[in-house]
């Protein structure tokens, strides 16, 4: 008498007279879970005529060999269970199926008994899950505060849409909210996911930094793994005492991001939009003052979709001047004056005693803005000289690079001769100062004066 009960794996079915070779014996068993489905039961192939069961045997063993699979249960007239991967709205997600023989008295010369199994992978169609089975979240955060996020999970095929399909459209949303949850200004910074050949389970992994460069209102939602370190140089100051300087400071930056494809490829257009303004922004916040580059190398990869950029870059504090020098001098002329003589040898020469002359200069150097009063701060010659003459040169320059900033600047030399002397009430105007040497004493005792002049 036939079972009421057929069992239809692929091409083969066994009971309820679908196959007149293989039989179910006992009662099969069920299981279900969230993953999977699985069918577990006996059959008996037999056939009078030893070809006929051996050929249904082989079909038998044949079909269950084979994956994906149309799998139905039916009870009479009834569909019980039906799990098909191929039917377009994913009823199961991959099928297989298995047989052993197993060896017992059933066994003779035109039969055998057989124990199979079907598993069919179930769609993850809990409602508001998106087809995601299962996921992870790891949190991690360094020293610095600095966290990291990372995500792994298994999406699968859900109604009419594949697995990858169903965790483009669903995945970004759900992290999005878990990363709500967690302190940080989050981007991706990598992802990797695979699936199968039916594209109907997708594992994936994603992990998302916490963004702590500031954007100060500038797009950079493209930038992923920013990375910029920034070094200072303070030269040693040359200034002379009482003045406003400050020299140039000197920064050098180093700085990579890779660029969100999706976005742009256009490297250099990103960088002279974005990357570029971001860095003189940071290091202006970091360093102070009015910045001018120096030297700027930008790098483009475009395998990678990556900019790195080298900066050096000079610091303006604001300060009047950038460097000041004072530096004095005194040129001495012992009033020695030797002439010659009639002796026959031609070396040699009376000694006479003219006035002693004594210069002293003070040359002041400055480089600072443009304009600059000059100044003669700092320059006291001591009692008994006078100023004989002064010059003044300014050369006015720039620092920096077309399109990076520049400070406009003046270098400035002051230079004053003073020479010493002694005016013991003898003048003469002549509408300017002139110094004459008074003829000194030649031999003159103690207390004779080396410097006598008259104006």
């Amino acid at each position: 008498m036939p079972r009421l009960l057929a069992i239809t794996y692929g091409a083969v079915t066994v009971g309820n007279g679908g196959n007149a070779s293989a039989y179910l014996v006992d009662k099969y068993r069920f299981a279900s879970s969230y993953v999977e489905a699985r069918i577990d039961f006996e059959v008996v192939v037999s056939h009078a005529t030893r070809a006929t069961f051996l050929a249904a045997e082989a079909a038998l063993v044949a079909e269950y060999r084979k994956p994906d699979q149309a799998v139905s249960l039916v009870l009479g007239a009834s569909t019980r269970h039906a799990y098909n991967p191929a039917d377009g709205t994913n009823t199961a997600l991959r099928t297989s199926a298995s047989c052993r023989k197993l060896g017992r008295d059933d066994d003779t010369a035109n039969s055998a008994r057989y124990e199979c199994s079907i598993i069919c992978a179930l769609p993850a169609d809990l409602s508001g899950r998106a087809g995601r089975r299962e996921a992870s979240i790891s949190y991690q955060r360094g020293p610095s505060g600095r966290g990291s996020a990372a995500f792994a999970g298994v999406y699968t095929a859900l109604t009419a849409n594949s697995a990858r399909a169903q965790y483009e459209s669903a995945a970004t949303t759900w992290i999005a909210g878990a990363l709500a949850t967690l302190d940080g200004a989050w981007k991706l910074a990598a992802e990797q996911y695979d699936f199968d050949d039916l594209n109907k389970i997708l594992r994936f992994s994603r992990v998302y930094e916490d963004e702590m460069l500031e954007s100060y209102g500038l797009d950079t939602s493209a930038l992923r793994n920013q990375r910029m370190a920034v070094r200072r140089s303070n030269p040693s100051a040359n200034f002379a005492p009482g003045f406003d300087t400050r020299p140039i400071a000197f920064a050098f930056v180093d700085y990579s991001t890779n660029v969100d494809r999706a976005v742009s490829t256009n490297l250099p257009e990103v960088y002279a939009t974005t990357v570029r303004p971001l860095i003189l922004t940071h290091v202006s916040q970091i360093v102070g003052g009015s910045l001018v580059i120096q030297r700027e190398e930008p790098g483009y990869d475009p395998a990678d979709n990556r900019i790195s950029v080298s900066m050096a870059l000079q610091i303006d504090s604001g300060a009047q001047f950038i460097s000041s020098r004072l530096e004095v001098s005194d040129t001495i002329d012992p009033g020695l004056v030797f002439l010659p003589v009639w002796s026959g040898d031609p070396f040699d020469r009376d000694e006479h005693h003219a006035p002693i002359t004594q210069v002293r200069r003070y040359r002041r150097t400055t480089t600072g803005r443009p304009g600059m009063a000059l100044s003669d701060k700092g320059i006291n010659p001591p009692q008994g000289y006078r100023e004989v003459g002064r010059s003044l040169t300014r050369s006015p320059f720039r620092l920096g690079t077309p399109g990076g900033g520049s400070i406009e600047l003046e270098g400035v030399t002051l230079e004053i001769a003073f020479i010493k002397v002694n005016t013991p009430g003898r003048s003469r105007q002549s509408g300017g100062l002139s110094f004459i040497p008074a003829m000194p004493s030649f031999g003159g005792g103690a207390g004779s004066n080396p410097f006598p002049v008259a104006i």
